[in-house]
């Protein structure tokens, strides 16, 4: 696998890395399509974040919350963008603090720091969509 740049490496017969077409193309379209779903649950998130804040959900969106993270969580490094993943990880500590705290934050103090967090995810996606059409 790369060396932090997202990239499949192979080797040569003499052992030097060798970067091969279709791997790499083939890593870029898996890239493209992890971001497009990303893109997705960002949505929901905000959708579920907004829930929380405005409609007083918690029940409904706050599991919904904390399976998007999770699963972003766990995502975003193995297909090279571990900036996605180090994001989402803060914010699943974010929603555990919630669920662990003696005195946990209210949902509306809860929805905006998804919702900051959400923010800095979508800097993130723009950032690998770059990096991924360059």
């Amino acid at each position: 696998m790369g060396e932090g740049n997202g990239t499949f490496h192979a080797e040569t017969a003499e052992g030097e890395p060798s970067v091969t077409g279709f791997a790499k193309d083939e890593l870029h379209e898996l890239q493209a399509d992890y971001l497009d779903d990303l893109a997705a649950k960002l949505k929901l998130m905000r959708e579920h974040a907004e829930a929380l804040a405005v409609r007083g959900r918690f029940r409904t969106s706050f599991p919904v919350l904390l399976f998007l993270t999770h699963q972003i969580k766990g995502s975003g490094g193995s297909l090279g963008f571990p900036q996605v993943s180090e994001i989402a990880k803060r914010m699943s500590a974010e929603l555990n603090s919630f669920l662990e705290a003696d005195d946990p934050p209210k949902p509306s103090d809860l929805a905006e720091s998804v919702t900051l967090l959400a923010a800095e995810l979508d800097r993130a996606l723009l950032v690998a969509r770059e990096q991924i059409s360059s």
